[in-house]
């Protein structure tokens, strides 16, 4: 007997890392540099059906060109007990596509005020 398992997947893509430095400004402090992945890449949801998912995007313009690795987190849960996570670190981010074509479509975006009931002069 083969099961259907529905969760709901979400998952963030992030940029390669950066080296960023503390301030050092508190007394007997000293500036310190760690490595950060400050940048967000994507952030979406997908749905995942026996195990499997999938899913896509556009990397934005804004990204560090260079090559370097970049990070993809992952939880899904079904609303109920049962939830999954991890992430996959090995993955190559970088350089652009000379033949990709031109985005000229902005998102989708649904505005409300309050909650999505709301009824302009009601």
């Amino acid at each position: 007997m083969q099961y259907l398992i529905l969760m709901e997947f979400k998952y963030h893509r992030f940029d390669k890392e950066t080296e960023v430095t503390t301030l050092g400004q508190d007394p007997g402090s000293y500036p310190k540099s760690f490595m950060l992945r400050k940048n967000t890449l994507f952030n979406g949801r997908t749905e995942v059906i026996n195990g499997t998912f999938t899913f896509s995007f556009i990397v934005p313009k804004d990204i560090a060109y260079q090559y370097g690795f970049g990070k993809i987190s992952y939880y899904a849960d079904d609303g109920g007990d049962n939830d999954a996570s991890g992430f996959y670190d090995n993955i190559v981010v970088g350089g652009y596509d000379t033949t990709a074509k031109m985005d000229n479509k902005g998102p989708e975006i649904k505005l409300y005020m309050n909650d999505t009931t709301f009824v302009n002069g009601v």
